[in-house]
């Protein structure tokens, strides 16, 4: 099958997935089936990454490259952002503009209340209020790259971002639209990297990390982290997902499986 680098669920519709890979795939039977949802990529050969609107569940963006993104000493792969309104059936690419290192743009967030706000991170946060035809640098001042991305599903304006700085990976918040960032890495030790951050989408200010010491959740919007890695071992956790479903059941993806965590973890899949 296709390699697979992110893969994100419809929240409205049971079994409906989207899987970034050479393109997108579509199942909507839980992934025994899979339907190719490309049309309009052109010559797009690897999609990084997905996000569905919260309030739309029919519009998705993805952030896509003309090639395998690897740089070399002449060019860079052509990137592109793009979007669709029809549950993938017909996407619509977008330039970002002054981004010379395209592949490193590997994060997206879609507004809680507007699914024509998206942010997209890499060495700094972009942001399209038109549904990615056009784009601008945040003034925010985060140093370091973006890791992740995640929109608060209740809240308008307000996203995380795991950073890369030199003493691990930081959360940070806005509450303005990417305007300003303050910490949000409370009870996360700087040897503690985070590498994803996921909004739980029922529970206000609750968000799950993926870290380097297994998965930290907080309740109250990044005040304070706590570690969830009762009765495993504290491995490095590379992807973390939410059953959109089924409240508070998580899949995190580390090196020895996939593990399915619902009130305690259980073996791999």
């Amino acid at each position: 099958g296709p390699f697979g680098n992110d893969i994100v669920a419809d929240p409205s519709r049971p079994g409906t997935w989207y899987l970034a890979a050479n393109g997108v795939l579509k199942t909507r039977d839980g992934g025994r089936t899979w339907d190719n949802a490309s049309q309009g990529f052109r010559s797009i050969e690897f999609v990084r990454t997905l996000a569905v609107a919260p309030s739309s569940a029919d519009t998705l963006y993805a952030i896509g490259w003309d090639t395998f993104p690897i740089c070399n000493s002449s060019d860079c792969p052509d990137l592109m952002i793009f979007r669709s309104v029809d549950g993938g059936a017909q996407w619509h690419g977008a330039r970002v503009p002054d981004l010379d290192q395209g592949y490193l743009l590997s994060a997206l967030a879609v507004d809680a209340v507007n699914p024509s706000i998206v942010y997209a991170g890499g060495p700094h946060v972009f942001k399209s209020t038109d549904g990615g035809v056009s784009w601008s640098r945040t003034a925010g001042s985060l140093r370091g790259g973006i890791e992740s991305l995640a929109a608060d599903p209740f809240t308008s304006g307000t996203l995380y971002a795991a950073v890369y700085v030199p003493r691990g990976r930081r959360v940070y918040k806005s509450t303005d639209g990417g305007a300003t960032w303050k910490p949000a890495s409370g009870g996360l030790s700087l040897d503690v990297w985070v590498g994803q951050v996921v909004a739980d989408p029922r529970t206000p200010g609750t968000l799950y990390a993926a870290t380097g010491r297994g998965v930290y959740v907080t309740k109250n919007g990044g005040a304070l982290w706590t570690p969830m890695n009762e009765g495993w071992s504290e491995a490095s956790v590379w992807s973390l997902a939410l059953d959109p479903l089924r409240p508070g059941v998580l899949y995190a993806g580390r090196a020895d499986g996939l593990f399915e965590y619902s009130g305690s973890p259980a073996a791999p899949r």
